[in-house]
C-alpha cells in the first residue's frame, strides 16, 4: 500500500489509497471519472505549488547582487524568499524575472537554473556562465556571459527582439557558428544565420548575438527638445528622406534617443549631403536631449544600421587567416562574416554612380563607406581617368557617395599629397557641405630615400612614420585609416620586421588611428606568407593582438563639418575656415588667439554635440577655458572655426 502523493515530501492529498485492486475498480467508470478528477486536482496543485516558487526581482538591496535574496520576491506571497534560494553553485530550478532594472546587475558566479529559466525584460545583466535551463532576452534586455565556456549544451537561448543582445567575450563567433547555433532561437523559431539571427564579432575574442529582425525600431526622434512633444520610431536600414520622415518630422526634430548597438546618420539635404553627423551606440544608448545647433531642426535625412565592434588591425586584400575583424579589397563587392567585416570602396569614377551606391546600400553588413584610391596620382590608380585627379571632380563625385547613409571615408592618398591633395579636397568638401568622417591615408616612407637604403634603421624609418601621422592629425583632427603601410618594397626583411615591431604597437596607442592594415610588399618573407605557410612576419601579425577600432560606448562622431552653424532662416550654412590660429592646443585654463579681431562681437564655443556651453564678448585675445570640462570643443569666432582640446 503507498500514499499518493505530488512529488513533493511531506505531502498527501485525500484518503485514498492504492492497493492491488485498484486496476479492477478503475475499470469501473464511476472510479475512471473519479480518479480523472482526482489527477486533475494533483496536478494543478503541482503547478500552483511550482508557481508559487517564481520569484522577480526588486533590487531593493543596497547592491544589485544577484544572489542576494533580499534583492527578489515570491510571486505568491510577495515575500522575500528563503537564505538559500540562490545559491552559487546549486541549480535553483525556479522561474526568474528581472524587468525594469534600472542598474546593471552583477553575478559573482555562474547562474546555475537547472530545470528553471530566467528572463530578461528592459535589464541588464552580467555572469560568468549560465550552465543549465533556459534564457530569454525581451525587449532591451542585454545579457553579458565573461567566461570562456559560458553555457552548456543544457542552456538553451530565445532572443525575442531585435532590441537587445547576448554578449560572449570569450567565445569566437565562428565557434558560436559551428557548434552552439542549435541552441538559440529567434523569438520562438530555431535561429538561422544570417536570415533571422545575427553574429557579430565582437573584437576577434568573442562575439556579440542578436536577433537579425528587419522591422526593429532603434531611433526615437522627437519634435522637441528633452525627448517631449510627438515621438516616431524609425527602422533600421531604412533611409527616411524628407517627407518620408513619420509624423511630418522633415525638418522637425529636436531630440532623439538611438538604442545601443546601432549607428544613426542624419544630415540636413535629403540625398545625405548639407551638415550631417554619425552618431553611434556601440555599447550604451545614445540620448541627445536637444539636436546640435548645426542640425537643430533641420534634418532631411537618416539612416540607421547595425553597429559592428571591429578592431583597429584589418586587411588590404581578401587575405584572411591572420585574426583580422575588418577588410577592404579597393572595390564595391565583398561580404561580411561572423569573423570580419568589410569596408568598401568606391575605386574610382565608376564606383561613385548611382547603382554601385545602390550596391552599398544593400549589403546589410557594412558601416562606413571608402573614398576613392589615389586620384591624386593622374598618371595611375583612379586619378588617371575621367579627369578624377582634379579636385572639383573628385568631389562632385564623392558627392554621389554620401546618398549611402554610411560613416565616410576620404580618398586614400600617397602620402606626398596627404596634406596638398587631399588638403584642397578636403577642403572643397568643407565648403560644400560633403561630411569627411575619416581621413585614409598611405604611407611607405618615399621621403626616407628607400631605394638606396635597403638596410635603413627600422627606428629612423618609425621616427619619420610618427611625423608624418602627427603632421597629418594636426591639420585634419579627425580619426584616420591608415590603409597602405610597409616600410617599402626596396627594403629588406629585417627592416620590416623591426619597423613593424615598432610601428604596431605605437598604433594602437593612439586614440585617432582608428584602423590600419600592412600591404604586403610583395619582395620578401614580410608578406604574410610563402608556399601556403605563414612566414615569421605573418605569424607576428597574426598573433597581435588588437584594440578597438572605436572604444567610445557612445559617441557623436567628428567629422569636417563640425562647428558649421545652419541660418535657420534659409538653412544655408556660413563658411569654415581653419585660418584661425588658437595655441597652446590642448590647454586647460587659457587659450590665446592669434588672429586680427573684431572690436565688437562675441567669441562662441560649443561642445562636440554642438552644444552651446559659453559665449563671451570679445575684450582681449586670451579667453579663460578653465571652467569647461575636460573634453574636446569648437571656437567660433565670427565666420571662422576651430576645435581644441580642454585639459
Amino acid at each position: 500500500m503507498v500514499w499518493l502523493k505530488s512529488g513533493f515530501p511531506g505531502w498527501a492529498y485525500g484518503d485514498t489509497k492504492l492497493t492491488s485492486g485498484f486496476f479492477y475498480a478503475s475499470m469501473n467508470p464511476f472510479y475512471m471519472i473519479k480518479n480523472f478528477f482526482l489527477f486533475l486536482v494533483i496536478i494543478l496543485l503541482n503547478s500552483t505549488l511550482i508557481a508559487a516558487q517564481d520569484l522577480y526581482w526588486t533590487g531593493a538591496a543596497a547592491s544589485p547582487d544577484f544572489f542576494d535574496e533580499s534583492n527578489w520576491l515570491q510571486s505568491e506571497d510577495n515575500a522575500v524568499p528563503p537564505e538559500g534560494t540562490l545559491d552559487p553553485g546549486s541549480a535553483i530550478n525556479l522561474n526568474l524575472e528581472i524587468e525594469n532594472a534600472p542598474t546593471v546587475i552583477f553575478a559573482n558566479a555562474a547562474i546555475d537554473l537547472g530545470t528553471g529559466s530566467l528572463t530578461l525584460i528592459n535589464a541588464e545583466l552580467t555572469a560568468p556562465a549560465v550552465p543549465s535551463g533556459s534564457v530569454t532576452i525581451g525587449d532591451d534586455a542585454y545579457l553579458e556571459l565573461t567566461e570562456e565556456n559560458p553555457f552548456s549544451e543544457n542552456t538553451s537561448f530565445d532572443l525575442l527582439s531585435g532590441i537587445g543582445w547576448i554578449k560572449l567575450p570569450g567565445v569566437p563567433p565562428g565557434v558560436l557558428q559551428s557548434e552552439h547555433l542549435q541552441q538559440f532561437l529567434s523569438n520562438g523559431q530555431q535561429a538561422d544565420y544570417p536570415s533571422n539571427f545575427r553574429i557579430d564579432n565582437y573584437y576577434h575574442r568573442g562575439c556579440l548575438v542578436r536577433r537579425n529582425d528587419p522591422d526593429v525600431q532603434p531611433l526615437r526622434i522627437f519634435d522637441q527638445a528633452q525627448m517631449n512633444g510627438t515621438q516616431e520610431y524609425l527602422q533600421v536600414d531604412e533611409i527616411y528622406q524628407g517627407d518620408d520622415l513619420p509624423g511630418q518630422m522633415n525638418n522637425n526634430i529636436h531630440s532623439f534617443i538611438l538604442k545601443r548597438g546601432f549607428m544613426a546618420t542624419v544630415a540636413q539635404n535629403e540625398d545625405g549631403t548639407g551638415l550631417s553627423k554619425v552618431f553611434i551606440a556601440s555599447e550604451e544608448d545614445v540620448i541627445v536631449p536637444e539636436m546640435p545647433a548645426m542640425l537643430n531642426g533641420v534634418v532631411s535625412f537618416i539612416r540607421v544600421v547595425p553597429w559592428n565592434w571591429v578592431a583597429k588591425k584589418g586587411i588590404g586584400g581578401n587575405v584572411t587567416g591572420l585574426h583580422e575583424t575588418w577588410y577592404y579589397n579597393w572595390g564595391l563587392t565583398g561580404s561580411s562574416t561572423v569573423n570580419r567585416e568589410i569596408a568598401p570602396m568606391a575605386w574610382g569614377h565608376n564606383g561613385a554612380s548611382n547603382q554601385s551606391v545602390q550596391t552599398v546600400i544593400n549589403n546589410k553588413y557594412v558601416t562606413h563607406f571608402m573614398g576613392f584610391n589615389e586620384p591624386d596620382n593622374c598618371n595611375d590608380q583612379s586619378g588617371q581617368w575621367y579627369n578624377m585627379c582634379q579636385t572639383d571632380v573628385a568631389v562632385e563625385r564623392y558627392r554621389l557617395l554620401m546618398k549611402s547613409g554610411l560613416r565616410m571615408v576620404s580618398p586614400g592618398t600617397r602620402e606626398e599629397h596627404a596634406l596638398d591633395w587631399l588638403k584642397e579636397f578636403y577642403n572643397k568638401a568643407t565648403e560644400r557641405d560633403l561630411r569627411i568622417d575619416v581621413i585614409a591615408i598611405h604611407w611607405y616612407d618615399w621621403g626616407g630615400n628607400p631605394a638606396n637604403t635597403p638596410n635603413a634603421n627600422p627606428q629612423n624609418v618609425f621616427n619619420r612614420f610618427k611625423q608624418y601621422l602627427t603632421n597629418v592629425y594636426e591639420y585634419y583632427e579627425l580619426p584616420i585609416w591608415i590603409t597602405e603601410f610597409n616600410a617599402n618594397i626596396h627594403r629588406n626583411t629585417s627592416v620590416h620586421q623591426g619597423f613593424f615591431e615598432l610601428a604596431i604597437p605605437y598604433l594602437e596607442s593612439l586614440d585617432y588611428i582608428e584602423r590600419y592594415a600592412w600591404f604586403q610588399p610583395f619582395s620578401d618573407a614580410a608578406n604574410y606568407y610563402e608556399n601556403g605557410e605563414y612566414t615569421d612576419f605573418g605569424l607576428s601579425y597574426r598573433d597581435f593582438v588588437s584594440t578597438p577600432a572605436v572604444a567610445e560606448p557612445a559617441w557623436a562622431a567628428p567629422n569636417n563639418l563640425d562647428g558649421k552653424i545652419a541660418d535657420p532662416v534659409n538653412t544655408q550654412p556660413s563658411q569654415e575656415t581653419k585660418s584661425i590660429q588658437i595655441y597652446p592646443n590642448p590647454a586647460s585654463q587659457v587659450l590665446y588667439i592669434k588672429k586680427q579681431l573684431p572690436q565688437m562681437g562675441y567669441i562662441r564655443i560649443y561642445d562636440m554635440m554642438g552644444t552651446l556651453v559659453d559665449k563671451k564678448q570679445i575684450t582681449s585675445e586670451k579667453i579663460d577655458i578653465s571652467q569647461l570640462n575636460s573634453g574636446t570643443y569648437f571656437i567660433r569666432i565670427g565666420e571662422f572655426t576651430k576645435r581644441f582640446i580642454k585639459l
